[in-house]
């Protein structure tokens, strides 16, 4: 596999969505037949099928790429289609490297903030050491009725050890509401935060 380097830091995947969605609609001769509700419902439907096996496909992808059995992470965060690792750097683990996995692509290393690398804190996991991570569609249902929002949807998956161990924090919104479902690495709903 040839890994590329992304070169589009601070991407955001769901801004491009937008810009894809509408640049279609345009090409399709659709513009106005959408109104700003119709969009919404649409980018949030397309959100929300957050495959169980992507994570597990990309963490093996990366551990290919690297030449090792498994990668110790800093965190895995959902925003599809792109699934983004951080991983420390062997010969520095003070400074975080990023790597994407869209499906079928690895693309990276890129930078981490180092600032953002030095909150961490010098956690790591697997993901063998996230027995979840192999049912994010359920946890994204579970969390979409923990939240308990009228029209609400998954909006990304974060997984990191946040000081307490390993939890899967699921983001869920409609419209402007937003709240975040908190899961403990076996899956195990721990609450519902406001961000």
């Amino acid at each position: 596999m040839t890994t590329t380097w992304s070169r589009r830091r601070g991407h955001q995947p769901t801004a491009m969505s937008v810009i894809a969605l509408a640049l279609v609609l345009a090409l399709t001769g659709c513009v106005g037949a959408l109104d700003a509700e119709e969009l919404e419902a649409e980018l949030q439907s397309r959100r929300a099928d957050i495959p169980s096996s992507r994570a597990l496909d990309g963490a093996a992808e990366l551990a290919s790429e690297l030449g090792t059995p498994e990668v110790r992470v800093a965190r895995i965060t959902f925003d599809l289609p792109l699934v983004t690792y951080w991983v420390p750097v062997a010969e520095d683990a003070t400074q975080v490297e990023s790597w994407r996995w869209d499906g079928t692509e690895l693309t990276g290393p890129g930078s981490v903030p180092a600032e953002a690398a030095a909150d961490l804190g010098g956690r790591t996991f697997t993901t063998d050491d996230v027995p979840a991570l192999d049912r994010t569609d359920q946890l994204g249902e579970e969390a979409v009725v923990a939240a308990a929002l009228d029209g609400g949807s998954v909006s990304g998956i974060l997984v990191a050890d946040r000081g307490d161990g390993v939890r899967i924090v699921v983001a869920v919104r409609a419209g402007a509401d937003r709240r975040q479902v908190v899961f403990t690495r076996d899956g195990d709903l721990v609450g519902v935060e406001d961000p």
